[in-house]
């Protein structure tokens, strides 16, 4: 069986081919993936997560607060804001705020509904229960 060429209609689809300048999704995925890694070159572990996150919009100054779930990402009305648990250790908050980044780059993207508003819902997960809640 020979490729089948497929044209995407989709707004989500329409960016991606848009933005990385490729012909079809198969192309524009690897474009976009070594176009996001070569921004922030050399790109080397650890990974400065306050640079990162504001290339993304989101406010360099995380809030290590008491809360019941590991982090989330909030519009404070001027900019996005990542909360993290201060309960947690050091490897589990960068975790958490690289998770919250990645979600805003989602939002961006127009992978998910949420990218044209300020976060209405945000889903928590609970580090104690392991359940997930939209709030």
């Amino acid at each position: 069986m020979g490729k089948i060429d497929r044209v995407w209609r989709s707004d989500v689809a329409k960016k991606l081919l848009a933005t990385t300048g490729a012909s079809t999704i198969q192309e524009a995925i690897p474009l976009l993936i070594e176009k996001k890694l070569t921004t922030f070159e050399p790109l080397k572990p650890p990974v400065d997560l306050r640079m990162v996150a504001s290339a993304f919009g989101i406010s360099s100054h995380f809030n290590y607060i008491d809360m019941p779930n590991a982090g989330h990402l909030r519009h404070d009305g001027k900019t996005y804001v990542i909360d993290v648990n201060i309960a947690h250790n050091p490897q589990r908050q960068r975790f958490s705020i690289a998770h919250e980044i990645g979600l805003k780059h989602s939002w961006i993207m127009g992978y998910t509904s949420l990218n044209t508003e300020p976060v209405p819902n945000i889903l928590l997960r609970s580090a104690k229960k392991k359940k997930f809640a939209m709030v």
